[in-house]
């Protein structure tokens, strides 16, 4: 695996990175063409793209997290969730340490579900991500999670993990507060060979831009070909420190990426046959998007193997 990394902006035409920008296209409109470029904006209720104020579509907690969320929420005169809060039940599920204190949680949860319009996810129903790809991930949407693992990138959602007090201020109304973050171009080319990952292209892509803070604070958005949609969303959720956000640069006009939903049913289909073919029309093809500048690239080689088989 190659890796290099740019220390200038580049341009992504055609499909192709270039240090010019294509003619009658200025620096400032081609930063405007990135997915989190848009995505930001539509969710953006400052005047101005520069301090941004953010209100996301839904948010998610899981039962080590929404009691203090909603309690703080409550103390601060929240009378009703003012946008979808799913509330999960999946990481104290199992077993209580000093008493049925997370069973307490668990019908806290459903009382406040009932009381200011929650979505409450039962015990050993759903895990907190897999709930949220399935039904409230959507391409152009953001979601605020209190789990650091909240990345639902794959799917064309921006999804941010933080600290319940986040979570709280938009319960009462109030905003997420930040300065518009670069974007990053990942440059991915090739295929994968027989028996290298996706948790392998993320640790990868960690121990070549973490140390040296290169994409801190910074919307990291993937240029890809040949990777399923499977590989993607694993690849994303391993990379989930530092504060940064996951996107896919592509702007595909398949149905599967241009339809509200997509929910994966790959533990559903009992026979390789049904198994290979999902993951060949997840496979995807590109209609790369024109005249996008990206302030930072880093570009990732790998060699061709055989088709998914």
């Amino acid at each position: 695996m190659k890796m290099k990394l740019h220390d200038h902006g580049v341009y992504l035409v055609n499909g192709q990175l270039t240090d010019t920008a294509p003619a009658h296209v200025t620096e400032a409109e081609a930063r405007k063409g990135t997915i989190a470029y848009g995505i930001l904006k539509a969710h953006n209720t400052a005047p101005d793209m520069k301090d941004l104020r953010i209100k996301f579509d839904s948010m998610t907690s899981h039962d080590i997290t929404y009691v203090g969320i909603i309690q703080t929420a409550r103390a601060s005169g929240m009378e009703k969730f003012p946008l979808p809060y799913v509330l999960t039940n999946c990481h104290n599920s199992l077993c209580a340490v000093g008493g049925t204190i997370n069973e307490d949680d668990h019908q806290f949860a459903l009382s406040a579900a009932h009381k200011y319009g929650g979505i409450y996810v039962p015990p050993n129903m759903a895990v907190i991500h897999s709930y949220n790809r399935e039904m409230m991930a959507g391409c152009g949407r953001m979601i605020l999670g209190s789990d650091s693992h909240t990345r639902y990138g794959a799917l064309g959602t921006m999804a941010v993990g933080e600290g319940g007090g986040e979570l709280a201020k938009q319960l009462v109304g109030r905003t997420y507060d930040m300065a518009m973050p670069g974007v990053i171009c990942v440059y991915l080319t090739g295929r994968l060979n027989p028996g290298v990952g996706p948790h392998d292209v993320a640790l990868a892509l960690v121990g070549a831009t973490y140390a040296n803070g290169y994409v801190k604070n910074k919307v990291m958005e993937f240029v890809v070909l040949y990777y399923s949609i499977v590989a993607r969303s694993i690849i994303k959720r391993l990379i989930r420190r530092e504060n940064i956000t996951v996107t896919y640069g592509i702007q595909l006009y398949s149905l599967f990426l241009k339809c509200s939903r997509i929910t994966m049913k790959i533990a559903i289909l009992d026979s390789d046959a049904l198994y290979t073919a999902y993951l060949n029309m997840m496979t995807i093809v590109i209609v790369f998007y024109l005249n996008v500048l990206y302030p930072k690239v880093f570009h990732v080689t790998k060699s061709h193997i055989r088709k998914w088989s």
